[in-house]
Protein backbone atom coordinates (compact mmCIF):
# COMPACT_ATOMS: atom_id res chain seq x y z
CA UNK A 1 0.00 0.00 0.00
CA UNK A 2 1.30 3.31 -0.84
CA UNK A 3 0.23 6.63 1.35
CA UNK A 4 0.84 9.92 0.72
CA UNK A 5 -0.26 13.31 2.06
CA UNK A 6 -1.06 16.05 0.14
CA UNK A 7 -1.05 19.45 1.44
CA UNK A 8 -3.12 22.06 -0.73
CA UNK A 9 -4.77 24.57 1.82
CA UNK A 10 -6.18 21.32 3.53
CA UNK A 11 -4.48 18.16 4.40
CA UNK A 12 -5.62 14.82 2.29
CA UNK A 13 -4.27 11.43 2.91
CA UNK A 14 -3.78 8.81 -0.08
CA UNK A 15 -3.98 5.40 0.09
CA UNK A 16 -3.10 3.74 -2.71
CA UNK A 17 -3.01 0.10 -3.14
CA UNK A 18 -0.61 -2.25 -4.72
CA UNK A 19 -2.53 -5.50 -5.33
CA UNK A 20 -6.05 -7.13 -5.59
CA UNK A 21 -6.33 -7.76 -1.70
CA UNK A 22 -5.29 -4.01 -0.51
CA UNK A 23 -7.83 -3.05 -3.62
CA UNK A 24 -10.54 -4.66 -1.63
CA UNK A 25 -9.80 -3.95 1.67
CA UNK A 26 -10.24 -0.15 0.63
CA UNK A 27 -13.17 -0.92 -1.00
CA UNK A 28 -14.80 -2.27 2.32
CA UNK A 29 -13.70 0.43 4.38
CA UNK A 30 -15.44 2.64 2.11
CA UNK A 31 -18.74 0.51 2.39
CA UNK A 32 -19.05 1.06 6.24
CA UNK A 33 -19.45 4.18 8.20
CA UNK A 34 -16.31 5.03 9.81
CA UNK A 35 -14.87 6.70 12.73
CA UNK A 36 -11.72 8.73 12.71
CA UNK A 37 -9.62 8.50 16.00
CA UNK A 38 -6.34 9.82 17.48
CA UNK A 39 -4.12 7.57 19.26
CA UNK A 40 -2.88 10.03 21.80
CA UNK A 41 -1.76 7.15 24.41
CA UNK A 42 0.21 4.02 23.74
CA UNK A 43 -2.78 1.79 22.05
CA UNK A 44 -2.42 -2.43 21.15
CA UNK A 45 -3.53 -3.42 17.99
CA UNK A 46 -3.20 -7.02 16.65
CA UNK A 47 -0.03 -7.49 18.44
CA UNK A 48 1.80 -4.07 17.66
CA UNK A 49 1.69 -1.03 20.46
CA UNK A 50 1.26 2.14 18.37
CA UNK A 51 2.55 5.11 20.73
CA UNK A 52 -0.01 7.96 18.11
CA UNK A 53 -1.46 8.22 15.12
CA UNK A 54 -4.87 7.78 13.78
CA UNK A 55 -7.51 4.96 13.82
CA UNK A 56 -10.01 5.22 10.76
CA UNK A 57 -12.36 2.21 11.74
CA UNK A 58 -15.96 1.38 12.28
CA UNK A 59 -18.47 3.87 13.53
CA UNK A 60 -18.39 3.38 17.54
CA UNK A 61 -15.89 0.89 17.74
CA UNK A 62 -12.84 3.03 18.94
CA UNK A 63 -14.53 6.10 19.99
CA UNK A 64 -14.26 5.13 23.52
CA UNK A 65 -11.93 7.59 25.89
CA UNK A 66 -8.32 6.91 25.04
CA UNK A 67 -7.07 9.32 27.18
CA UNK A 68 -5.29 6.88 29.92
CA UNK A 69 -1.60 7.37 31.19
CA UNK A 70 0.25 6.73 28.51
CA UNK A 71 2.01 3.54 30.09
CA UNK A 72 -1.19 2.08 30.05
CA UNK A 73 -2.27 -0.16 26.73
CA UNK A 74 -5.84 -0.95 24.91
CA UNK A 75 -6.60 -3.68 23.26
CA UNK A 76 -8.71 -3.04 20.06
Amino acid sequence: MQVQFVLNGSVALILSPDNEAEEALIKQLLKQDNDMVQIRNAVHVLSKNYPNGVIIGIKGKYARDMSQDDTETKDL
